[in-house]
């Protein structure tokens, strides 16, 4: 999709706030602590439906919950597989990246899946549910990662050009008017500086997050905190960028 000569505000905005869609993230119901609060997709709500399972539990507890737990996430990883496989804004490298870990996971969960189902143990049926989340955390890491790359990947080769792009040719156009004066002018500045912090924000912020390993997560749950507060920072600023986009192109309209 092109952009018309002055990129429309609209437009600029529409990519932020894409750029801001939450993950969703299926809740856990074994021992173990992959569940984000903000978890609401449907995925989530059948993982959550699961049984709790402890070294007491069944086994017939034990199967039932791996098999609720590994099928949230077939079908929550099958999903994203084929959004970031179509997904044109993320760089090669880094979709190259994201697919070949969740492609690695629905493999593990397909075999997890059938292991668990032909345990006859329920220590060993129990031990491989856990497994499930310590080992893969494909709610809380693999999943949440991608779409954390997906957005600063969305913001830094498609975003921050074709603004770039849009200010150079609203300058030219503001000098050509004689407009460069007052709230064209200020907005034409701070334009400068939001795009400048989407620049900063983003920088190597897809690799950090790719990076992130379910060990890493373990040791420490705010692992990807820092990654999701410098995105916040980015939108931010881009929602900015597209208001002054906006300020700037009314003033044209005026001359």
């Amino acid at each position: 999709m092109r952009f018309p000569r002055v990129i429309a505000p609209f437009a600029l905005a529409a990519l932020a706030v894409g750029a801001s869609t939450s993950a969703a993230s299926a809740a856990s119901a074994a021992t173990t602590d992959d569940t984000p609060a903000h978890a609401t997709s449907t995925h989530a709500r059948a993982a959550s439906r699961a049984p709790h399972v402890t070294s007491s539990s069944t086994l017939a507890d034990d199967q039932a919950a791996g098999a609720a737990l590994t099928a949230a996430r077939i079908t929550a990883l099958t999903a994203e597989i084929a959004k970031i496989t179509a997904d044109t804004s993320m760089s090669d490298t880094d979709r190259s990246a994201a697919l070949s870990t969740m492609n690695t996971d629905l493999a593990a969960m397909k075999t997890l899946q059938s292991t668990i189902a032909a345990d006859t143990d329920a220590a060993k049926a129990l031990a491989d549910v856990r497994s499930v989340d310590r080992d893969y955390r494909v709610m809380s890491v693999v999943i949440p990662q991608v779409r954390l790359a997906a957005r600063a990947d969305r913001l830094t080769g498609r975003l921050l050009p074709r603004a770039e792009a849009a200010q150079k040719r609203l300058q030219s156009r503001l000098d050509a008017a004689s407009a460069g004066s007052g709230d064209a002018a200020s907005a034409v500045s701070d334009l400068s500086t939001q795009l400048a912090t989407v620049q900063k924000d983003t920088d190597g912020v897809a690799t950090a997050a790719l990076a992130v390993t379910p060990s890493a997560f373990n040791a420490n749950h705010a692992v990807l905190v820092a990654v999701r507060s410098t995105l916040t920072s980015a939108r931010t600023a881009a929602t900015a960028a597209a208001h002054d986009l906006g300020v700037v192109r009314s003033a044209l309209h005026k001359k």
